[in-house]
């Protein structure tokens, strides 16, 4: 009679071969999932930021805007403040002047970073967005400015993505997918 306990090599071997298949198949998942919780967070602050803006112009009755860094890598929210008056007065300035005084922050910082893991991709033409004290998205901070078209902004990071859809009434929508 054969007193033997334990387990053979073979058996060992394969216990670790099943253990390492399942928990790749595991982890594959879990970076799955992360990565769509980082894109979707990113897209939603993005999201929010847009609305608080077109909220707070229907509020206050002042233009707002949202303008993009040069390098498109972080964004300012900000409400037009010059010494009362409603009509902006320098439209060069508040198209292309990030850092410009007359125009001041309506959210938690004085800019806005997105994620530098998050890869964002926003229309080059798309560089700043005004919100008309009616809350209609414009092109110029003028009371008869042309509403903008539709514009997708796209969050990805891994193989997960969000599209954002701005248009002239604010944020119509935005989509998960997921690339296979």
């Amino acid at each position: 009679m054969n007193d033997r306990s334990g387990y053979t090599l073979m058996e060992i071997i394969v216990v670790i071969a099943i253990v390492s298949v399942v928990s790749s198949v595991a982890m594959d998942n879990a970076g799955s999932f992360f990565s769509g919780q980082r894109v979707q967070s990113e897209a939603l602050t993005f999201i929010q930021d847009i609305r608080a803006a077109r909220y707070s112009a229907l509020a206050n009755q002042m233009f707002h805007r949202v303008i993009f860094s040069t390098d498109f890598l972080s964004y300012r929210v900000q409400t037009y403040d010059n010494g009362g008056a409603t009509v902006v007065a320098n439209m060069n300035d508040a198209k292309t002047n990030f850092a410009s005084a007359v125009w001041t922050s309506v959210i938690d910082s004085d800019s806005r970073e997105f994620d530098p893991e998050v890869a964002v991709a926003v229309p080059a033409d798309m560089s700043v967005i005004f919100m008309r004290p009616d809350g209609l998205l414009v092109g110029t901070p003028k009371d008869d400015g042309e509403p903008i078209p539709d514009y997708i902004a796209t969050f990805t990071y891994g193989n997960s993505a969000v599209a954002v859809n701005i248009n002239a009434i604010g944020v119509a929508a935005s989509r998960e997918y997921y690339e296979e």
